[in-house]
């Protein structure tokens, strides 16, 4: 897996040409928002095969300026579905979770495929859960890439997480 920063359909195409692995690709919103979903459909005809809208515009004075807007995430996703994009390329929702609960929130409001998750919830240490203090004493423990990567598949931890769309736990 390779992340690129850059919004570039160029170079998406260039790196799912040469890699064996799927290239996902982080986005903020375009300005205007409005060709947000444009980006990221030409994105996907480029090749990748998860795309990761951090809902706000980028800000050279401030990172969080104001809650991100999850609209933009839902109105992508549902251009990408309109324009025929095969339900097998992900959209990830990245913005406004900064407790556990807010979690069911965003993917209800987004209808994205995941959450990724900042800085805002994992600096706040009220909000991990028993789960979430297992996972990092359990990752401090891991020595090498091999180590994280049997951590994260393994049966009895992703048995113990608790689903972010279930509101009952």
């Amino acid at each position: 897996m390779h992340f690129i920063k850059l919004p570039n359909p160029w170079t998406v195409s260039s790196m799912a040409s040469a890699l064996s692995v799927p290239v996902h690709v982080k986005i903020r919103l375009c300005n205007p928002a409005t060709d947000t979903p444009k980006l990221a459909l030409r994105l996907v005809h480029a090749g990748a095969s998860l795309i990761v809208i951090h809902a706000r515009h980028v800000s050279a004075n401030r990172r969080r300026a104001g809650p991100a807007q999850l609209d933009w995430v839902r109105q992508t996703i549902e251009f990408l579905q309109e324009s025929g994009v095969d339900k097998s390329v992900r959209v990830i929702s990245n913005g406004n979770v900064e407790k556990i609960e807010d979690c069911s929130i965003n993917i209800a409001e987004t209808g994205a495929s995941g959450l990724m998750l900042g800085e805002a919830i994992l600096a706040n240490p009220t909000q991990r859960t028993p789960y979430f203090k297992t996972f990092l004493a359990q990752l401090e423990a891991c020595e090498r890439l091999e180590d994280f990567a049997a951590l994260v598949q393994s049966p009895e931890l992703l048995a113990a997480w608790p689903n972010p769309t279930d509101a009952t736990k």
